[in-house]
């Protein structure tokens, strides 16, 4: 499990180096397939050997190599984050149950598909939050496919699928009650306030977040 442990660390530092480039391209609806990862001071492109995640920017010393302007910590701080959060994921979905499937010829295919699944939910997550931060908006583009995600969890791996103790397995019908439930309680709170002031007091990224929420943890877990 330690070799796995390890990939897992390495698979989620280089998914926050993609969420990187969600979090500044999503807002301005900008590609995030080209063009390839460029300073946003000069427009460089970067080179690959200083685009490795965490030790690139270290290696750089937080400095673009063409033009030396200062390059956000952040970036190497959500990729670090991102593979924390892999790894403790990996600790806590797959450690005790993949290494005893594979010695037995079991199931372990559900046990990678529930990690995967849980996975992209906590980069959807990081990916919300930071938008949200630069900019006060969730862009349905990431909650909506999150969705989906959701649904799909609960539908093939619901014995794997979850989150602890707190949160029962969930099913495809508690995920999709958990989704309308979610996404219904913040939209009545919305309409609720504007009726009572006439202004949004929010929009409606969150109405999408919250139902992306509950297809994951299911209604009783909102």
């Amino acid at each position: 499990m330690g070799v796995f442990y390890v990939f897992a660390f390495a698979f989620g530092a280089v998914w926050g180096s993609f969420l990187n480039v969600v979090i500044y391209r999503v807002p301005q609806r900008l590609s995030l397939v080209k063009p390839g990862s460029f300073c946003p001071h000069c427009k460089t492109p970067i080179r690959p050997y200083d685009n490795v995640p965490i030790f690139g920017w270290l290696w750089l010393r937080g400095r673009c190599r063409q033009c030396r302007a200062p390059i956000s910590m952040r970036y190497p701080a959500i990729e670090l984050l991102m593979a924390l959060l892999a790894l403790g994921l990996a600790v806590h979905v797959c450690g005790g149950r993949l290494e005893p499937a594979l010695a037995a010829g079991g199931d372990w295919q559900s046990v990678l598909m529930a990690y995967l699944f849980l996975f992209f939910w906590f980069a959807a997550l990081v990916a919300l939050f930071f938008i949200d931060l630069d900019t006060t908006e969730l862009p349905p583009e990431i909650c909506i496919p999150g969705i989906v995600l959701g649904l799909l969890n609960a539908y093939f791996v619901p014995e794997y699928g979850r989150l602890g103790d707190l949160v029962p397995n969930v099913r495809l019908m508690s995920s999709a009650l958990g989704a309308l439930v979610g996404g219904g309680l913040v939209l009545g709170i919305i309409v609720a306030y504007y009726l009572a002031t006439g202004r949004l007091g929010m929009g409606g990224g969150d109405v999408w977040m919250m139902a992306m929420v509950g297809s994951f943890v299911g209604w009783p877990g909102l």
